[in-house]
C-alpha cells in the first residue's frame, strides 16, 4: 500500500453529498462539521469567494483562503482542474500536499496541522480537491521579515540544515514558504506539494 492510500485508510469519511467526499482524522469531526467549512469547499476553487472567506493567494492551479469558523481560523488549499489531464492526475495535487506533509510532520519538521483531505466530483472526475489546516497565529513569512530586517534572511540557514539533515526534499522552498514565530524561536514550513524524500544527509537532495 502507497503512501497516499496509507493517509487515506488512516482517515475517516465524515462527508459525501452533492459529488463532495471529506476524509478527516476522528478527533477533528466537531471541526470539519462545522457547517460555514462545508459550503465554502464547494466556492473555494474560485478567485472570487464567498463573503466572510479572505482569498490569500490565486494561481492557475490553486487557490488558498482563510475562514473563521465558530470556533477557529482554517485555511483551504484547493486544487481546481480545468484540464482533463488534471483531472487524471489528481492525486499529484491535494492528495500529495497532505501525504507530504504527514510524513514530514513525522520526520519531525514543523509544519502546519492538516485537519483533512477533500474531493469534489463530477461525471466520475475528480474537479478539485484540497486540503483543511490550521492558520498560521502569530507566525510570518519569511519573506514579509526579510523587508522588515535584510539580516533576517539568515534564519533560513538552520531551516536548510535540518531538511537536508532529515533527508525531506521540499523543492519549493522560498522565503514565502518558511514561517516564524513572533518571536523568532519557532518556524513551520507550508506548501509540501512537490516534496519528495531521501536518506538522512543525501547529496543527491
Amino acid at each position: 500500500m502507497n503512501s497516499q492510500a496509507t493517509l487515506l485508510s488512516s482517515l475517516q469519511l465524515n462527508y459525501l453529498t452533492n459529488n463532495l467526499t471529506i476524509w478527516y482524522y476522528p478527533e477533528q469531526k466537531w471541526l470539519i462539521s462545522d457547517p460555514s467549512i462545508i459550503n465554502s469547499l464547494v466556492h473555494c476553487g474560485s478567485s472570487h469567494p464567498k463573503p466572510r472567506v479572505q482569498l490569500l493567494k490565486s494561481g492557475l492551479r490553486r487557490n488558498v483562503v482563510r475562514i473563521d469558523t465558530r470556533e477557529t481560523s482554517l485555511v483551504i488549499k484547493s486544487f481546481p482542474f480545468t484540464r482533463l489531464r488534471e483531472k487524471f492526475k489528481y492525486k499529484k495535487y491535494g492528495l500529495a500536499e497532505i501525504t507530504n506533509n504527514m510524513k514530514a510532520r513525522q520526520l519531525g519538521i514543523p509544519t502546519p496541522r492538516y485537519y483533512a483531505y477533500y474531493e469534489s466530483r463530477q461525471y466520475g472526475l475528480v474537479t478539485a480537491n484540497g486540503c483543511i489546516m490550521n492558520f498560521l497565529y502569530e507566525y510570518m513569512p519569511l519573506e514579509k521579515l526579510y523587508k522588515q530586517d535584510k539580516q533576517l534572511i539568515y534564519m533560513a540557514i538552520p531551516v536548510l540544515v535540518e531538511l537536508f539533515n532529515t533527508g525531506v526534499n521540499h523543492i519549493d522552498i522560498s522565503p514565502a514558504n518558511i514561517f516564524f514565530s513572533d518571536d523568532k524561536t519557532d518556524f513551520k514550513i507550508i506548501d509540501w506539494q512537490y516534496c519528495s524524500f531521501h536518506t538522512p544527509n543525501d547529496p543527491l537532495q
